[in-house]
């Protein structure tokens, strides 16, 4: 799975931006996403799935919020966090915080 792969059900009960948080934090989790890998611009996710920036801006926090990713001020783009010297996420860490 790959940021290009995320997709957004519009008839699903859970909101779109916890989809998105949700697919980013698999992504992680199943190691698709490499520790300093650079998420993409809120603006341009929004428009490959035709969401608004805002709805990016809340899966982005929802995913920092479990403490998946931390943002760069500035920068516009958020990094996975090295967990361990491995790389690896610490998986006990990421349930607590789902």
């Amino acid at each position: 799975m790959t940021i290009e792969t995320i997709t957004v059900f519009k008839q699903d009960p859970a909101p779109i931006y916890k989809q998105i948080a949700d697919q980013i934090a698999t992504m992680i989790e199943d190691g698709d996403l490499k520790a300093n890998s650079k998420l993409p611009t809120h603006r341009w996710l929004a428009d490959k799935l035709g969401v608004t920036v805002g709805t990016i801006t809340r899966a982005y926090a929802e995913v920092e919020r479990r403490g998946l990713v931390e943002a760069k001020v500035g920068a516009g783009t958020m990094s996975p966090i090295p967990i361990n010297q491995a790389g690896c996420l610490n998986k006990a860490r990421w349930h607590k915080a789902k």
